[in-house]
């Protein structure tokens, strides 16, 4: 009775290690399958057939099995062809989501991933929803048995958005690592201080070489310098091109000024007609100056449907307003509306002034 039990909990163990094992080979050969059809069947130019077929051996892998994977890869062979699928969705507050899988049949994989996104409060996405925003890196592999998921997973806060790359960029996904889990060449310090931060820069340095006298320290600016660093180039853009549409306003308001004076001259017989007539101030005054300002809403008109179709080419110039900001657009508007009629007003006035005997005697 002993000799059975023994031979049960023999049988049942080898049962159990076979099974394992079966698993483990059965995902290795997939692994290989996909990457000789991907990349095609040389070992030494296919880095990820060579990484499959490293595991392959590490697992005591009969070498037969590794060459008819690679066979049914690059299609010498017939057998089960696999298939690697990306899916994109998003899963429990509308975390962003990129899924890999390895399949035989897409018609039924399709379902089982939507299926898993449902049952999570996710949805699946199309094609490109939010590849976007992701950017491989690298291929991390942990035992399962090394460390629980909450705890290779746990995320110890949440930081607000930083401008990483420069105020132009778009903030991207990130996260911080300790520096004892990914060691650098280099690193950057940052110090808060309450004082005057170039009188605390000798200091620093005495404190950081009394650690490690053989660090090299370089490039200590202030936050404020490298923020005025990274918009150096934007801000002389902007200061050239606000020193042009100051020129191009002063050159309009003259065209507008030159325009009425003309106009006024050429009306002169008119005009003096009217104030014969007895035609008041304001009412010439309104005539010049109505005249001058049908001409200034058809230049703005103009002037706003030109600014909203080249708003693409300000994009890189703005930070934290739209290059189609109604406000902005407004302002605009009024300032060069008030100038022009500020252009007309002088020979508005002038036109007022006429004397009807000399206006009579004009041709």
């Amino acid at each position: 009775m002993s000799g059975h039990s023994k031979w049960s909990t023999i049988k049942h163990k080898k049962g159990a290690a076979d099974a394992k094992r079966g698993k483990v080979f059965t995902r290795i050969l997939k692994e290989m399958t996909v990457a000789a059809r991907m990349g095609g069947g040389d070992v030494v130019g296919n880095p990820r057939l060579r990484a499959a077929v490293a595991e392959a051996k590490a697992n005591n892998m009969p070498k037969d099995n590794i060459e008819r994977a690679i066979k049914r890869g690059t299609g010498e062979i017939e057998g089960v062809t696999y298939e690697e699928l990306t899916y994109e969705g998003y899963g429990p507050g509308g975390v962003a989501l990129i899924v890999e899988a390895m399949t035989d049949n897409t018609n039924r994989t399709t379902p089982e991933i939507r299926h898993i996104f449902e049952k999570n409060g996710g949805n699946l996405g199309t094609p490109g929803s939010v590849r976007f925003q992701f950017e491989r890196k690298g291929y991390f592999a942990i035992e399962k048995s090394a460390v629980g998921e909450d705890k290779l997973m746990e995320i110890v806060g949440v930081t607000a958005d930083v401008k990483q790359f420069g105020v132009d960029k778009e903030n991207k996904p990130g996260f911080y690592q300790p520096y004892r889990q990914k060691e650098l060449a280099f690193m950057n310090l940052v110090v808060r201080t309450t004082t005057d931060p170039a009188m605390m820069i000798p200091a620093l340095r005495s404190r950081i070489l009394s650690v490690d006298k053989f660090t090299a320290i370089t490039r200590v600016r202030t936050l404020n310098d490298l923020v005025s660093e990274s918009v150096a180039q934007p801000r002389f853009y902007t200061l050239m091109l606000a020193i042009f549409a100051g020129i191009a306003l002063t050159l309009a308001a003259v065209g507008i000024y030159g325009l009425m004076a003309y106009s006024v001259s050429r009306r002169t017989h008119e005009i003096g007609i009217r104030i014969a007539l007895g035609a008041e101030t304001t009412r010439i005054l309104r005539l010049v100056v109505g005249h001058g300002l049908a001409l200034i809403a058809t230049g703005v008109v103009i002037g706003l449907a030109g600014a909203v179709a080249l708003t693409r080419l300000m994009t890189g110039l703005l930070f934290g307003v739209s290059a189609t900001d109604p406000a902005v657009f407004a302002i605009i508007s009024l300032t060069l509306i008030a100038v022009a009629l500020a252009a007309c007003f002088f020979p508005a006035r002038k036109a007022t002034r006429i004397d009807p005997m000399v206006a009579l005697r004009t041709e």
